[in-house]
């Protein structure tokens, strides 16, 4: 039993050591490019249709960037002191029925999002981009209207965060 500790605890420091030797991180944990101290993100442009999403989204990545211990750049209001500008749109959404009973009563909904992103300097030098990056969430239908567009909405929310950590991490795991 005692070798087996002690076994184990050599295991438990070596990992590490290992681990970071050759280089490892999680997703996301890079650094911006060099140069970039301060980020500018403006509302994103809404094409869906959907009114107020542009503030979920636009909050969603505001919070990715800024997290604690994630991002080298701060956020700032000002566009003109900003080294990069992260711009975007939302849209199309597109929602299908997955489930259902019988012909007419829907039981399931998937809702798909559309989003596209760009980090450019002040030049207008694209450092990084996506285009209609897609994701989507199913969501449970009500006889309750209010009921169903709330779990739409709720549906919305958590790909917003699922995007907004995409996009971090894409911009931060390129450089």
């Amino acid at each position: 039993m005692e070798r087996f500790r002690v076994l184990l605890a050599l295991l438990l420091l070596w990992a590490p050591l290992v681990c970071g030797a050759c280089g490892y991180r999680f997703a996301g944990q890079g650094e911006l490019p060099s140069g970039i101290q301060r980020l500018y993100i403006p509302l994103l442009d809404n094409r869906s249709g959907i009114t107020g999403i542009e503030t979920i989204f636009t909050n969603d990545l505001v919070y990715e960037f800024t997290r604690a211990s994630r991002a080298s750049a701060r956020l700032v209001k000002d566009e003109s002191t900003a080294d990069a500008r992260l711009t975007g749109s939302i849209g199309p959404i597109a929602v299908k029925t997955i489930t259902h009973r019988g012909h007419q009563v829907a039981l399931e909904r998937r809702v798909t999002v559309t989003l596209s992103a760009a980090i450019a300097s002040p030049d207008g030098t694209v450092l990084w981009s996506v285009d209609k990056l897609t994701d989507n969430e199913a969501y449970p239908v009500s006889e309750d209207k209010l009921a169903t567009e709330h779990n739409r909405r709720a549906a919305i929310i958590e790909i917003s965060r699922r995007m907004a950590e995409t996009v971090y991490d894409g911009f931060t795991t390129n450089f």
